[in-house]
């Protein structure tokens, strides 16, 4: 035989030839050895002898037989092992083996250099080495029974590869850790995101599902709240590893500091679209002050730092000094001719290392703003004519003469089309139901059920600064002889107040939405102050549904829904730093995402085209995040297989020759008796 028995007929033919063979041999009488002796005594002793073990030889010999039948049985027994050994299926032999999700935060924060040096180097690690450096002494002592899958963790969840042995998933990680120019795919490589732990947790769940052996290995710089599960929504346990932040005071790195841009925004000049005041919100997160620099870029075409630095646009250069913690700076009539800025804040210490550049660039666009068309109803007011039309973008139509007419109105438009907004100035009966309008009386209307209240001499101030009705809007040094104090319901915005008296400017959400102005023109300096243009501007932005010029900044890492114009066909989308690609529609919108900080542009086949900025979560600080506050959980062992060590074939073998040297010596006796 020359391997093992794995059918029941040749196992009974091995059996059946074994025993007959063996039976054969042990009938054959033994031949017993010639001795001469010259004494008949001897003789006489040996027959007697002889005598007694007659009967008993005969018992002697069946044991004999049925002990060699017993050894032949155990032999053939482990040459059929696999006959009656239990073959594990493929789910048991998946069951048995242990599969490790590795999921490594792969945020904009984890770019952060506030590591000690690696061996060689003065630079600071990147926090992404760490964590590299310590999933790979974990792949080094994986076991043969390990699996393991690699994940990477930001706003998004990406598979990177597996489930592969430690050696496997040692050469994905390498693979993840090289050079590449598309930053959205790049692997291992930080992007410009928040980290969403919960995403990456539901995904490895989903990789986990159905298998019996599970954890996850989640190795991270901190999070925001410092707060870290211990294990995934559906149970499985989590091991957490950190990787940074170090302590404030780790030696060797008290020369370190972050200095980064917390947002950009641009805000139009009324008067002059060509020029607008930038305020940007500096963070200088260390505990001393810093001198640094702003440079101020624009372009026409830039979308990253790299092509605002290639584009040799700088604006003005502002030499600051940043105080602990967050500051705002002021850039009033900057000329922004091109749509796009850039502002950067760089140290003017040159020993000084910045730990987190990947946070020194800001972006902001400037609005495209759409014509409006405004009806003027209402008394004839100059400045109130002056101030609309200092606006470039307002077409302005005077209603014709009298009391409100529709179908009058409707002839004197004819060929014009209709108004976006009206401007309702002193009249006695409201705006049209079915128009926005920005209502200034100071007489309440006719039809009014309540008793009108005012305020002679009022202290006028901003209730709601942030609104997009009173942006960049002061009423320092303006005078009101008199007001009107409005009534506000539930959903109105209070805009401005007479202190002590109540509210002076309300916009109501409608619809159609309203502005209301309870103030007399005549009766105000206000027509004089560089607020009114800047308020004439805001509000009919507002009502007809434009933010006043301000682009809301979108977050990498989050999905996005971007309206566009109608109309526009072939839409094309381009991140910055990659080639353009086919954009996703829904209806009038783009929707997407990205984790790449900058500017992304949407262009039609027509040449429209749309520009966001992004701008960096506040969740991504370095130095907020706090660390892992639970320690690393043991890893759950597979049970030990039923296959491993020494097969049992090998103890019935043993068994076997226990038996032959039992034989042996009685072998040994009958050959020598």
């Amino acid at each position: 035989m020359t391997g093992p028995i794995t059918d029941g007929a040749a196992l009974a033919a091995a059996a059946g030839f074994v025993s007959v063979a063996l039976t054969l041999l042990y009938l054959l009488r033994p031949r017993r050895r010639q001795v001469e002796v010259p004494y008949a005594g001897l003789w006489r002793r040996v027959l007697a002898e002889h005598e007694m073990r007659t009967i008993g030889g005969r018992w002697r010999r069946l044991a004999s037989w049925a002990l060699f039948l017993g050894v032949a049985a155990l032999l053939i027994g482990a040459l059929a092992e696999p006959m009656w050994r239990h073959e594990p299926t493929a789910a048991e032999r998946q069951a048995r083996l242990h599969h490790i999700v590795i999921g490594i935060d792969t945020s904009a924060s984890t770019a952060t250099r506030d590591g000690p040096p690696a061996a060689g180097q003065t630079a600071p690690r990147r926090r992404i080495d760490a964590a590299c450096e310590r999933v790979r002494s974990r792949l080094e002592g994986a076991r043969p029974d390990e699996r393991f899958l690699l994940l990477a963790a930001s706003g998004a969840a990406r598979v990177i590869g597996g489930w592969g042995t430690g050696a496997a998933a040692l050469d994905l990680l390498a693979a993840a850790l090289g050079p590449a120019a598309d930053v959205a795919a790049a692997g291992l490589n930080p992007t410009a995101s928040a980290c969403d732990p919960a995403r990456a947790l539901a995904m490895a769940d989903l990789a986990l599902t159905g298998r019996g052996h599970t954890s996850v290995l989640w190795v991270t710089d901190g999070g925001p709240d410092g707060v870290v599960q211990t294990r995934t929504p559906a149970g499985h346990p989590i091991e957490v590893v950190r990787a940074g932040p170090l302590p404030a005071a780790a030696p060797g790195l008290a020369d370190l500091a972050d200095l980064a841009i917390g947002s950009v925004r641009l805000r139009a000049n009324p008067g002059d679209p060509g020029r607008t005041m930038l305020i940007a919100h500096v963070d200088n997160r260390s505990a001393r002050p810093h001198a640094a620099r702003l440079v101020i870029a624009t372009s026409a075409a830039a979308q990253n730092g790299d092509e605002f630095a290639a584009d040799a646009s700088t604006r003005r250069v502002l030499l600051i000094t940043l105080p602990p913690g967050t500051s705002r700076h002021e850039m009033p009539d900057l000329d922004v001719s091109a749509p796009r800025v850039a502002v950067r804040v760089e140290s003017a210490d040159r020993t000084l290392v910045d730990v987190a550049p990947w946070n020194d660039w800001g972006f902001a666009v400037m609005a495209e703003r759409r014509r409006l068309r405004v009806l003027v109803a209402g008394p004839t007011h100059a400045l109130l004519g002056a101030a609309l039309a200092a606006n470039p973008r307002l077409d302005v139509i005077e209603a014709p003469p009298g009391p409100p007419d529709a179908a009058r109105w409707t002839r004197a438009l004819q060929g014009s089309g209709a108004p976006d907004v009206v401007v309702w100035h002193a009249m006695a009966v409201p705006p049209p139901a079915d128009l926005p309008a920005l209502w200034i009386s100071f007489e309440p209307p006719a039809d009014a059920t309540a008793t009108a209240r005012f305020a002679r001499g009022p202290e006028v101030v901003p209730r709601d600064a942030g609104h997009a009705a009173m942006r960049g809007v002061s009423f320092q040094d303006t005078n009101f002889d008199n007001v009107r104090v409005l009534g506000a319901r539930a959903g109105d915005v209070v805009l401005a107040d007479a202190r002590g008296a109540g509210p002076v400017m309300v916009a109501r959400a409608g619809p159609p939405p309203r502005i209301e102005w309870g103030i007399d023109l005549d009766a105000t300096d206000l027509p004089l102050r560089y607020a009114m243009p800047i308020l004439i501007d805001n509000a009919l932005g507002w009502l007809a549904g434009d933010a006043g010029g301000q682009i809301v900044p979108l977050q990498p890492g989050r999905p996005w829904s971007i309206a566009v114009p109608a109309g526009g066909r072939g839409w094309q989308w381009r991140e910055p730093g990659r080639p353009p690609r086919p954009a996703r529609l829904a209806g009038d919108r783009v929707v997407g995402s990205s984790e790449v900080h900058g500017i992304h542009t949407f262009t039609a086949d027509d040449g429209r085209t749309v520009a966001r900025p992004t701008q960096l979560a506040a969740s991504e600080n370095p130095a907020r995040l706090a660390p892992a506050s639970v320690g690393a959980l043991p890893v759950a062992r597979p049970a030990s297989s039923p296959d491993a060590g020494t097969g049992r074939w090998a103890w019935l073998v043993l068994a076997g020759l226990g038996l032959l040297l039992l034989e042996w010596p009685a072998y040994l006796r009958r050959r020598t008796l």
